[in-house]
Formats: C-alpha cells, structure tokens, sequence
C-alpha cells in the first residue's frame, strides 16, 4: 500500500515538474529576440487585418493601417537581404500614400484593403513555425490563396486609386510616383504565383493521398459554385444545394440507397426551373427508380433550357456544356466506375448548364 502511496506521489511530483518545465520554456521561447519579433509580427497584421474590415471611417483606418505597416517596415532584426529589400520598398510605397492625394472614394479605399488583406495569410505562417499543426496549415493556404487571388485578379482588372494618389504628388513626380505603384504590383503578382506554385507542390507532396481522395470524391461541389452568382434564391437554388450534398456522398459510400436518394434529387433539380416545388416532389416521388424516366426528364429540360435560351453565347456554352456531360457519362458507361475525370468532366458540365439555367428561370409552367 505505501508503494503504491509512493508511486502516486512520485508521478504527481514528476507531473508538477512537467507543468513547470514547459511554462519555463514558454516563457523562454517569449523571451528570445526573434520570437518577440515574430509574436509583434502576428499582432500587429491581426491588427491590419482587422482596421481594413472596420464599415465606420474607412479613409481614417486607410492612415492608420498604413502608418502601422510603414512602422512594421523597421524590424529588419534577423532578415534576409531579401527581406530587407521587401521592407524598404513597402516603407517607400506608405510614404507616397501619406503624402499623396487622400483616398476618399469607397473603390479606391477598397482596393488598398484588399493590397493590406495579403498579409492575413503570414499570421497562420508565422504560427506554423512555432505550431505543426494540420489545422494552421491549412488556414494558411486556405487565406493566402483567396486573398492572393482576389488582388490577382484585381491587379489585372486594374487599380486606378493609385493614380488618384499620385496626382500632382508632394514629394515625387506623378510619373515616378505611378511607376512606383505599378511596378511593384506588378513584382507582387509575380512573386503570388511563384509561391503559389511552392506551396502547391509542398501540399501534393505531404498530402498526396488526401489530395486524391478530394479530388476523387469532391467534384459535386462544383453544383453548388453558379449559385454564388445569383443574388436572389428560390426553390431551384436551394434543389441545387441539396443535390450537390446528396451527390458528394454517393460519390464517396457508393451505396444503392443513396443512388436513389441521388435520383430523387437529379428529377428535383431538373424540374425546379420550370415547375413548382410540389409538382417537382411529386414527380420525383413517382419517378426516382426509373432510371429511363429520369434520362428523358434530363434531357427534356436541357433541350427546353437550350430553346428558351435566347443569346448567341450562352446557347453555345450550353452546347459546350452538354457535350462535357455526354463524353463524361459515356466513359462513365464504358469504365463502369467514377474516376477523377468523369466525374469532374460530369459535374463540370453540369455546373456550368445550372449557371445559364439560373440565368433563364421564367414563370412556372404548373
């Protein structure tokens, strides 16, 4: 008994000296230089990322976040040359915003928010340095891919606030002053898609069976990407929304009765265009086992989308579209098994004929 008594203690003794060590290594690991820097580093993004969502005083938060990002600038402590580098032109580029025309209007506003965002995803990176955790990297691919992508894309489309920014400027000529602006744009949007690459490569590396079982098992989601274009949902969104969920899991279990619950969904969706939601639970109701009812009531609907649909280029993207289903299905047929590319050329082409269909929604037929 007293052995036991002993062990006891011993082991809640030892427990103690576990609790101690580690609150002692945290309080090291807070204390050494680079991880002040790297700690300050989070909170002061986390900072900038959160004054660019404020709705109150948007041009007053564009100065603040700017000064704090110009100040950032000067913790060039343990950094590359090309850190350095980064930090001088980033302190460069804050000086010609404050000293500039003031951003007033909400377009110009918004695409400086969007340049600031970019750095959101270093929070996660600089985190996974200290954390291996799964969860922080995938927040971190997760934040730099869409937040990366939309300047991309706004880049491209193009960013006159810095030419309201650069006119008749302080310090600098207006063409030095727009260069400035666009050539490091320009380098950014290099540099995304050349670390876009890395961490792709990275992730199909350490990843390379998960990432094969998301890509064999997820194209369904693809239904549900045309309703981030409607601003207004009916009864046929919603039938979409289901049929992706319903679609995602039969894909995966590959059971029989979820390839009926499937087929009761597909009838639903296809008549949710033109037919009420009565009509259409009614007729999936009758017909969900009949897989020849259910091909003629597809193709039905996809012809009378095709007839009503009224512009040139929409009615050859839904040619494009059918086409993509029709090869899809029939390699489906012919291997007798879902792969990554029929199920993808499948859902593909389904998505986009639900895109135009969303367009030529028209009152009821019943």
């Amino acid at each position: 008994m007293q052995k036991k008594v002993q062990k006891i203690c011993k082991q809640k003794y030892t427990n103690k000296k576990c609790i101690k060590s580690k609150i002692n290594n945290y309080i090291i690991m807070a204390i050494n230089k680079k991880n002040i820097i790297n700690f300050s580093n989070i909170i002061l993004t986390s900072i900038l990322g959160i004054l660019t969502y404020i709705p109150y005083n948007k041009h007053l938060m564009v100065y603040i976040t700017c000064y704090i990002s110009f100040f950032k600038s000067f913790n060039i402590i343990n950094t590359t040359i090309f850190e350095k580098i980064h930090h001088i032109v980033n302190a460069y580029l804050c000086l010609l915003l404050i000293y500039g025309n003031k951003l007033v209007d909400y377009e110009h506003i918004e695409q400086y928010n969007i340049i600031v965002r970019t750095n959101i995803s270093t929070i996660f990176l600089i985190l996974n340095y200290y954390y291996k955790n799964f969860y922080i990297k995938i927040l971190f691919v997760s934040s730099f891919f869409y937040y990366r992508i939309n300047y991309m894309y706004h880049v491209l489309k193009g960013m006159d606030g810095t030419k309201h920014i650069c006119y008749e400027h302080t310090y600098v000529s207006e063409n030095i002053c727009n260069k400035s602006f666009y050539y490091s744009n320009v380098l950014l949007f290099c540099l995304n898609i050349y670390w876009g690459l890395i961490i792709i490569k990275k992730f199909t590396i350490m990843y390379k069976n998960q990432l094969y079982f998301i890509a064999s098992n997820s194209s369904s989601i693809l239904i549900c990407l045309p309703l981030l274009f409607n601003s207004e949902y009916t009864y046929y969104e919603y039938s979409n929304i289901i049929l992706s969920l319903t679609s995602y899991f039969y894909h995966i279990f590959l059971y029989e009765s979820l390839r009926v619950i499937d087929s009761f969904f597909i009838i639903n969706s296809c008549l949710s265009k033109y037919f009420s939601p009565i009509i259409c639970i009614l007729c999936s109701s009758i017909f969900y086992k009949s897989y020849k009812i259910k091909k003629i009531i597809y193709i039905i609907t996809c012809l009378y989308t095709f007839y009503i649909t009224t512009s040139l280029q929409n009615r050859l993207i839904l040619l494009f579209s059918h086409i993509l289903c029709y090869k899809s299905y029939n390699n489906y047929l012919q291997c007798n098994v879902w792969t990554i590319y029929n199920s993808w050329g499948w859902h593909l082409g389904n998505s986009i004929y639900l895109y135009i269909g969303g367009l030529t929604k028209c009152k009821k037929l019943l």
